[in-house]
């Protein structure tokens, strides 16, 4: 499963990996494992779901590790009011211990990230947003305050069609204005496409309500 969605201003996919199992007999299973590695392999940020009240049990952790120093690890231990005494620090401690001594020599594991959360609760998925929020602003943001980059293709040419658009009606305006408040209207056309549906004649309308077209 995959979901497309804005996350502090930056385009972000999130995906739902389900299993992570090492065999399987099963052809489907095996193209869903194989995808779920896939996802891995690229991800920016990987969030591994635990039951809090059952941490004990076995997982695949190795499975999780990457190479990529660009990839980070978070996990997330998920059903906390199922604790006996409540106490999700606690076990987020025994976590992060059993981690940091399974995996002693991998940076990966032993600068992982823990955090608790109830699902079911509206307070714990905020919790977990405003955790990926300033993940994402931390990771993607710059000094400089540039804005995020275009990573989608079909946004990509409907930018550059746009500059061209742009470009092209700088060119026309002096000598042809009409050429030019068609190159604008193209312009905002393509960048509508983008970033939704603007009225094109209120921005001609206020370029053009100081001087006359085609005369």
């Amino acid at each position: 499963l995959q979901l497309d969605l804005t996350l502090a201003g930056f385009p972000v996919s999130l995906y739902d990996t389900a299993g992570l199992r090492t065999k399987t007999n099963d052809p489907i299973e095996e193209e869903g494992i194989r995808r779920a590695h896939d996802a891995l392999l690229h991800a920016h940020l990987i969030c591994y779901i635990l039951d809090a009240s059952c941490m004990h049990h076995e997982h695949p952790f190795h499975i999780l590790h990457q190479e990529n120093k660009n990839t980070e690890l978070i996990f997330i231990a998920n059903k906390c009011d199922l604790l006996p005494n409540d106490n999700p620090n606690l076990i987020l401690q025994r976590g992060r211990a059993y981690i940091q001594d399974t995996f002693p020599s991998s940076p990966f594991f032993q600068n992982a990230t823990w955090i608790s959360t109830i699902a079911t609760e509206q307070d714990g998925i905020d919790h977990l947003l405003t955790f990926l929020e300033s993940y994402v602003q931390r990771r993607f943001s710059h000094s400089s305050n540039e804005p995020p980059a275009i990573v989608r293709q079909r946004h990509q040419r409907h930018v550059l069609a746009c500059l061209d658009h742009l470009n092209q009606a700088i060119r026309d305006f002096p000598y042809a204005p009409e050429l030019g408040a068609e190159g604008l209207r193209l312009a905002a056309f393509e960048l509508g496409r983008v970033v939704g549906i603007i009225d094109v004649e209120d921005v001609l309308d206020s370029l053009f309500s100081t001087f006359c077209i085609g005369k």
